[in-house]
């Protein structure tokens, strides 16, 4: 298990929804999460 896919595994263990995900940017990468839990996600 890489680090990408152990931090969204995290993530969907704490509930959140991951309605999408690009792991392959120069960066790293990001999760897309279900707006409708964003304020949850920020506190």
């Amino acid at each position: 298990m890489n680090y990408f896919t152990k931090i969204q595994k995290e993530v969907e263990d704490l509930g959140f929804k991951i309605l999408s995900k690009d792991f392959n940017r120069p960066w790293g990468g990001f999760l897309v999460i279900d707006e409708n839990q964003s304020q949850e996600f920020s506190n």
